[in-house]
């Protein structure tokens, strides 16, 4: 029971997470950025990475899955989503109140990776 309510935590935050990184993008190209809106969706945004992190590492310790192929591919791919994060915050913030500063490329990268980890969680696996 604990172990499947930890695995919900991790994907309501995923989902939070994910979506939370779409609208910063979509706020940030947007002809109309509002720095209040930016605030909240990084603040849910930056949450979210939390409970995401903590509940995975959670769920390894779990699952005991160390060494598995698959969480070594999945945890490399949501590095990549984490440093996608990253340069989203900082884009943001050095550009404050530019317009377009998010590069187009970052949607494909951002979908491709999610439906990447998507897939490696789909396709697991049972221990």
């Amino acid at each position: 029971m604990i172990y499947l309510s930890v695995k919900a935590l991790h994907i309501v935050a995923v989902i939070l997470w994910i979506g939370s990184l779409v609208l910063v993008t979509a706020i940030t190209a947007s002809s109309k950025l509002n720095s209040d809106q930016m605030h909240v969706a990084m603040r849910i945004t930056e949450s979210a990475i939390g409970v995401t992190w903590l509940a995975g590492i959670a769920l390894v310790v779990m699952g005991g899955w160390y060494t598995s192929t698959w969480w070594i591919v999945k945890i490399a791919v949501v590095i990549v989503i984490s440093a996608v994060h990253t340069f989203l915050h900082r884009r943001w913030k050095s550009a404050n109140t530019d317009q377009n500063s998010a590069h187009p490329v970052v949607w494909v990268v951002l979908i491709g990776l999610t439906l990447l980890v998507v897939l490696l969680v789909v396709f697991k696996q049972p221990a």
